[in-house]
């Protein structure tokens, strides 16, 4: 009988280690599920809040584009909750938001259609078809002009953006496909912002004069339109001046036509309401003379095919007015010259297809500029105006201007197998 237990208990104590072991194995199996599970719970509950935020990232961008406002806060990274999101616009005028939670992201893109039949020509930025040349210690800035909060700046060209210099875009620079962003080796801060060498290569349509003012007689001396109450103005042979004191007077709504027109000392021009000019000759203004905007007034000016366009020394227009108010439209090859040596400044848009903008000495530009050649030189600042995208410009070719309703073509998000 003891040899019988001997020899059981022999065999029972093997398996109950061997079972112990199998029990011991098991749990800690179970734990490392339980563990990996739980480290897999956590995971996917990120996710789906990173993708909560970048999706109300992307709601809130919208709600103040549809308000006429660009989000000031494009690029940088907003809290909300335990989390943040980072919103863009991309190159078609999208909005793409990243949401992040913990080490997650997830990244969507809201497709937006505006109304007015496309996107306005001046809401890409500072375009120049052939080049966009810095030189001198000139900058091109970016803010809106509707919260005057400071924004990215936006420069493309098909071909080429030189800071040749100390000059500096402080925002981003883009080219088309086959093009060159070139800027000092020493001054790698030359352009702050992204820039990209893939581009779409944009095409800019010649400018169209309006048919009623290239019919029009040339606007007389006595017009009805022309208010000279408190001061004088001449028009000889087509030309307009203001050259008796005192120099002050205004122009009422209307439609106007002129060979030249020139401002010089002092001289002081009110627009009221909706105006447009048309020029077969020059335009010019010199020693301080204002074009001045009262509230509610636009003006658009038509530049003909042989027409030069100078503003000097401290000369002004639309000094406190918003960039959308004033629009030129050059069908000519000249240049058109901003070269204020006294601080010249001017709010307003430029498209010139054919000829080279230049922007020099110490001139300010707040608005917006499409032409085959931008040259910024000197001491010169331009201030690209972001909420040109969702203003309306008068005589604007890209799509009649921006704003109209702004609404929601389609989503772009992650799978469900990326999110979960």
């Amino acid at each position: 009988m003891k040899q019988f237990f001997s020899s059981k208990n022999g065999v029972v104590l093997p398996l109950v280690v061997i079972l112990t072991l199998i029990m011991l194995i098991l749990g800690m199996t179970i734990l490392s599920i339980g563990k990996f599970e739980r480290i897999g719970t956590g995971r996917r509950t990120q996710q789906v809040q990173a993708l909560y935020l970048a999706e109300a990232g992307a709601y809130r961008a919208y709600a103040l584009l549809s308000g006429g406002t660009t989000p000031s806060w494009y690029g940088v990274a907003q809290t909300l909750g335990s989390g943040t999101y980072i919103v863009q616009e991309d190159e078609d005028g999208h909005i793409v938001s990243t949401g992040t939670r913990g080490n997650i992201h997830q990244t969507v893109r809201l497709e937006l259609q505006r109304s007015g039949g496309g996107i306005s020509i001046f809401s890409d930025g500072i375009f120049g078809s052939t080049s966009v040349t810095i030189t001198g210690s000139s900058e091109i800035h970016g803010y809106n002009s509707i919260d005057n909060s400071v924004q990215n700046a936006e420069a493309s060209s098909n071909s080429l953006i030189s800071i040749p210099t100390s000059g500096k875009i402080f925002g981003n620079a883009g080219v088309a496909t086959g093009g060159s962003i070139t800027y000092p080796q020493w001054a790698p801060d030359a352009i702050s912002g992204q820039k990209t060498y893939n581009n779409d290569a944009k095409t800019l349509a010649p400018v169209t004069i309006p048919s009623s003012l290239q019919s029009m007689s040339y606007t007389p001396y006595g017009d009805s339109k022309i208010d000279a109450t408190l001061g004088n103005y001449q028009i000889i042979n087509n030309n307009f001046s203001m050259n008796i004191w005192p120099r002050i007077i205004s122009f009422n709504p209307g439609d106007y036509k002129f060979n030249n027109f020139s401002l010089t000392s002092d001289d002081m021009l009110s627009l009221k309401g909706t105006i447009r000019i048309y020029l077969t000759g020059n335009f010019s203004m010199f020693n301080n003379s204002r074009l001045i905007f009262t509230p509610g007034a636009t003006l658009e000016i038509y530049l003909g095919q042989n027409s030069n366009f100078t503003l000097s020394n401290s000369s002004k227009i639309n000094q406190n007015g918003s960039p959308a108010n004033l629009a030129i439209y050059s069908a000519s090859t000249n240049t058109i010259n901003m070269n204020g040596t006294g601080n010249a400044e001017i709010n307003g848009v430029v498209y010139a297809p054919m000829a080279e903008v230049t922007v020099a000495n110490s001139t300010s530009l707040r608005g917006g500029v499409v032409a085959n050649n931008v040259a910024v030189t000197g001491n010169a600042r331009i201030y690209y105006d972001t909420a040109l995208s969702s203003l309306s410009v008068p005589g604007d070719p890209g799509s009649g201007g921006g704003g109209g309703v702004i609404t929601i073509l389609r989503w772009t998000k992650p799978s469900w197998e990326a999110r979960l």
